[in-house]
């Protein structure tokens, strides 16, 4: 976004300030564009005087909002209070703060005593605020703006599938990760465990639409479960949640068509009624890009099929860390330290704690890699002046093809790992992004790190071959 320069701040600054506080005909939308564009100059060269009327402003213009127009001025301040946190003294960001939580509360009773029930007219500012609240050590007034949203979610449109539902939960866990609320956690998975039966089929989100009937999956782990050892199921898990070429075309050619998409996982399901209905729009960019962005599109919404899979896997019981590490014991290549060293990550995993279970497996998947090459004759070391030095995992997969019945491994890795315009997962966690950490990333990394032991199974029945 394009900022004003210095000179311009004695001339732009005053045009602001009259519309913070209240020259009439600016609409809110103006003026918060008129705060980005100039907020940042300002704090750059450290206009004090200037920044301290901007703040003094900024709660004449909220005061205002509180019961008017859009919620939306809230949350532009927010975000920007938030990007810009030192500039504001604390008594300021928490009166503007104070001010947003009036219109929350505003928001909620028009909420509430509305047919249409439209969630995004809190759901935004409502997680600003608990977030800040946590981030300040206000845990009470947390909960209860947490619990107000989740009232919202549960009286909000009845026709809202349950999928979708209990992704807005995740999201309410995600944005309080870190801060305990251990009630507010303990609330919000008594109403996932009520929904058990629905969540799964059906998921929605803007732009798609998805339908899978929960039997469908129930009947595939049921069949893992009865028909397969603890191994045979981990393994059938590992290389049939990586897609077959077949499907990525589906799925792109559906992308490409903006059309609709069905019997996508057949044969995943392995029942003719066990089918994914899709609405998306088309991929734009040359042909190579278009391609890797519908794979990574497909992999993203089949997310939420892998998480119940493995949710609904887990409520049977059969799946668990011992049962994992036993068979992740069985891989060729992996020392009595390193299986210790993956153990934790899986246990974190299974404990739900994904910030620690992505930290400890993500390198180990780099090793996995590593070891699997080694193990079908690749040389994996680069010799510079230095001396021999490991290849970078992006490096390492390219030129190399591993393909099982009709699985491509190495292509899913990439999207997966190291495709900048893919998931690039490895990549974000080793610039500590904050993206890196979220539970769709840990259930893709619990999968990768299945699939790899089930590969350096494999290579001693010479069943694993790279070329």
């Amino acid at each position: 976004m394009d900022v004003i320069k210095r000179e311009e701040v004695t001339e732009k600054v005053p045009i602001l300030l009259d519309n913070l506080n209240g020259k009439e005909g600016v609409k809110p939308s103006v003026i918060v564009k008129q705060l980005q564009i100039t907020l940042p100059t300002v704090i750059s060269y450290n206009y004090k005087s200037e920044l301290e009327s901007i703040n003094k402003g900024l709660l004449v213009f909220l005061k205002r909002e509180i019961t008017v127009g859009s919620y939306s001025p809230f949350i532009g301040v927010c975000k920007l209070l938030n990007q810009y946190k030192r500039a504001f003294p604390k008594q300021d960001r928490d009166a503007i703060y104070s001010l947003a939580a009036k219109r929350f509360d505003y928001d909620v009773e028009v909420f509430k005593n509305s047919a249409e029930k439209r969630l995004y007219n809190v759901w935004e500012l409502g997680q600003l605020l608990a977030l800040y609240y946590c981030k300040n050590n206000r845990f009470k007034e947390a909960d209860s703006c947490l619990n107000v949203l989740i009232d919202c979610i549960e009286s909000s449109d009845p026709n809202m599938p349950a999928l979708r539902k209990a992704s807005l939960y995740y999201d309410l866990i995600k944005c309080i990760d870190g801060y305990g609320r251990s009630e507010v956690k303990e609330r919000i998975n008594k109403i996932l465990q009520n929904n058990a039966q629905h969540i799964g089929k059906d998921f929605c989100s803007v732009g798609t639409q998805f339908s899978i009937p929960l039997e469908v999956i129930d009947q595939v782990i049921n069949q893992l479960t009865e028909d397969c050892s603890d191994g045979q199921a981990l393994a059938s898990f590992a290389l049939h949640f990586v897609p077959s070429e077949k499907q990525y075309r589906e799925f792109s050619d559906a992308i490409n068509q903006s059309g609709t998409l069905l019997g996508l996982f057949k044969h995943l399901y392995f029942r003719k009624d066990g089918y994914l209905s899709h609405v998306i729009e088309p991929c734009e960019g040359p042909d190579a890009q278009k391609e890797i962005q519908s794979c990574s599109t497909m992999l993203q919404h089949m997310s939420a099929v892998l998480h119940v899979f493995i949710m609904r896997w887990q409520e049977t019981g059969s799946l668990n860390a011992d049962m994992v590490m036993n068979h992740i014991a069985t891989a060729k290549g992996l020392s009595a330290k390193r299986i210790s060293i993956i153990e934790k990550g899986i246990s974190a995993f299974f404990e739900d704690d994904y910030i620690t279970s992505i930290s400890i497996l993500l390198p180990q998947i780099e090793f996995m890699v590593r070891t699997l090459f080694q193990l079908q004759g690749y040389v994996v070391t680069d010799n510079d002046k230095t001396g021999a030095t490991s290849d970078a995992l992006g490096s390492l997969l390219e030129n190399k093809t591993l393909v099982i019945n009709g699985r491509d491994i190495i292509k899913y890795l990439q999207l997966i790992l190291s495709w900048k315009t893919a998931w690039n997962i490895r990549n974000l966690y080793c610039h500590g992004l904050e993206d890196a950490f979220n539970e769709p990333h840990a259930d893709r990394v619990f999968h990768i790190v299945v699939l790899l032991a089930t590969l350096l199974t494999l290579v001693e029945e010479d069943q694993c071959n790279c070329k």
